[in-house]
């Protein structure tokens, strides 16, 4: 199970469990497809967005530079591991996708990161 940054079109921010392929499937609604950016991560978005005429995703958008218009919820990961697997979004990531938005969701985003690694930190 991997952790994953959710942003939506209207820039709510959520960190959630994905395993595997149907549990990506259903945060982006429907098919999925990375990507690319410049950037060490992951991103994967809805294959058939805009033919389903979803909201564009400024953050996403704003975050990979992609020259294309990008739709829908995206999912924001880790970069691929050594082994093809995706990686935890860490919360340098958490702040990159932050800071490529504007501050809506930042306030729930902000106690689920530090529930989520603050805690493991202090461990």
């Amino acid at each position: 199970m991997s952790k994953a940054l959710k942003i939506t079109p209207d820039q709510q921010f959520e960190i959630i469990n994905v395993d595997g392929y149907q549990d990506l499937s259903e945060a982006v609604e429907g098919m999925l497809t990375s990507v690319p950016s410049s950037r060490d991560l992951t991103v994967y978005v809805n294959d058939e967005g805009r033919l389903y005429n979803m909201p564009q995703n400024k953050s996403i958008q704003n975050l990979t530079k992609y020259p294309y218009r990008l739709v829908g919820n995206a999912l924001v990961m880790g970069p691929i591991d050594d082994e093809g697997n995706e990686t935890d979004v860490t919360p340098e990531l958490v702040k990159l996708a932050v800071d490529a938005a504007d501050d809506s969701g930042l306030v729930t985003l902000c106690v689920e990161t530090f529930e989520m690694y603050g805690q493991a930190s202090n461990s």
